[in-house]
């Protein structure tokens, strides 16, 4: 699933004309990229995102990776608070489900959904199981810090 979920992270047009993520400056860096790694999510510190939730970075700058960040991020009973980014941001629900706040709007999320979200899009992400965890995988570039974030 995770295979996946990047081959189609890497060949989306989303990504085209973002600086660092367009496929031509993929395919130029392929020897800084494809450097072999494997993270496990156990060995991972929890990071903390505020009251009841946290997160793992998986791959980051630490380990080489550039131009993307992947995290698991885990909302255990409430609503983060909202907040903006300035790269994009791909989530992916791995269990629970919930409410995506953007701009205006809220939109159902469940296992299995994904969703994009540009630079500049208002949101946060609520949990509507307060006996199941939210978890989320999400990926964005270029990369950083998931910490990264102006709350509104």
């Amino acid at each position: 699933l995770i295979e996946i979920i990047f081959s189609n992270f890497f060949k989306s047009t989303l990504w085209e004309g973002v600086t660092g993520c367009s496929i031509p400056a993929l395919l130029n860096k392929t020897s800084i990229l494809l450097k072999f790694l494997i993270v496990k999510k156990d060995d991972q510190q929890n990071l903390p995102a505020g009251e009841d939730r946290y997160f793992k970075l998986m791959i980051d700058p630490k380990y080489g990776s550039k131009y993307v960040t992947q995290f698991l991020g885990y909302i255990k009973k409430i609503k983060a608070p909202f907040h903006d980014h300035t790269y994009d941001e791909v989530i992916y629900i791995l269990e629970g489900e919930g409410i995506v706040h953007h701009n205006n709007s809220k939109t159902q999320i469940k296992k299995g959904s994904s969703v994009y979200l540009p630079p500049g899009t208002i949101h946060r992400l609520e949990n509507k199981n307060k006996d199941i965890e939210l978890q989320l995988l999400g990926v964005f570039c270029p990369a950083g810090s998931p910490a990264d974030k102006d709350e509104k």
